[in-house]
């Protein structure tokens, strides 16, 4: 009947779109390294992929603009993000202090081989200058890293560091950074490996209202064996702080 054909073509529409609406979500995906997100260039460890929902807004368009988004999508961030970019992208830049070494590792809470062992202590300082990849909402806030003075250690590309908010929070609290290390020894022992070096810090505000990065660890990627094969984690191999590079005296 014609009631029956009608009901069959709605079922096969809805059932279309359906489908079109996973397939723009399964598209859409965020990546995640040890709970930070990144784009699909700048992947970590533990690396996750998870789909987000599609937003249903009505409007002059209908469900359809709800699907696809509609003219008003357009996210600003918000004054106390505006100061944490400030913060990051500050012109002088920042100098990091880094104490690597099995002791420093120890301390840290470190359980890799380097905090096993009985190394000798290394002090690093490096210059860096952040950029922000220009997002509407910087959402993840994200960016390349300049490294501002030659360094035996350290080389570039790859680098870039970013930030996201934890589970309930409005601003980012969780920063990162990734650099590439040509490998740092002291003493005879190898504190680190050539290869990729991460930089996890807190991003917070202080008694004084002013943001800052505290609790740096610098980590690495070490190969853990189970009972069911290999697993990759990041080992603490030392700390670091971080001081804006104007509050330096000038060398």
């Amino acid at each position: 009947t014609l009631s029956h054909s009608m009901a069959t073509v709605r079922q096969v529409n809805l059932i279309s779109i359906a489908l079109l609406a996973f397939q723009m979500c399964s598209a859409h995906v965020q990546y995640r390294g040890l709970g930070l997100a990144v784009h699909p260039g700048r992947l970590s460890e533990r690396t996750q992929v998870t789909c987000h929902p599609i937003e249903m807004k009505v409007g002059p368009l209908g469900f359809l603009e709800g699907l696809f988004g509609g003219s008003d999508d357009t996210d600003e961030p918000s004054a106390e993000l505006q100061g944490v970019v400030r913060f990051l992208t500050r012109e002088a830049g920042f100098v990091f202090k880094m104490t690597l070494g099995s002791d420093p590792a120890r301390l840290a809470g470190g359980t890799g081989q380097l905090a096993k062992a009985s190394s000798s202590t290394v002090g690093i300082e490096l210059p860096c200058r952040f950029q922000a990849d220009s997002t509407p909402s910087y959402d993840p806030l994200q960016g390349d890293v300049d490294v501002l003075k030659e360094s035996r250690y350290f080389t570039t590309p790859p680098c870039f560091w970013i930030a996201e908010c934890e589970q309930g929070e409005t601003l980012p609290t969780l920063w990162q950074m990734r650099l590439r290390c040509t490998g740092v020894s002291a003493g005879g022992d190898d504190l680190i490996p050539d290869g990729i070096i991460f930089f996890n810090a807190r991003l917070e505000k202080s008694r004084l209202g002013e943001w800052e990065l505290v609790d740096g660890k610098v980590t690495v990627k070490e190969d853990v064996r189970f009972s069911r094969g290999i697993l990759a984690e990041l080992k603490t191999v030392g700390v670091f702080t971080v001081v804006p590079r104007e509050l330096l005296p000038a060398s």
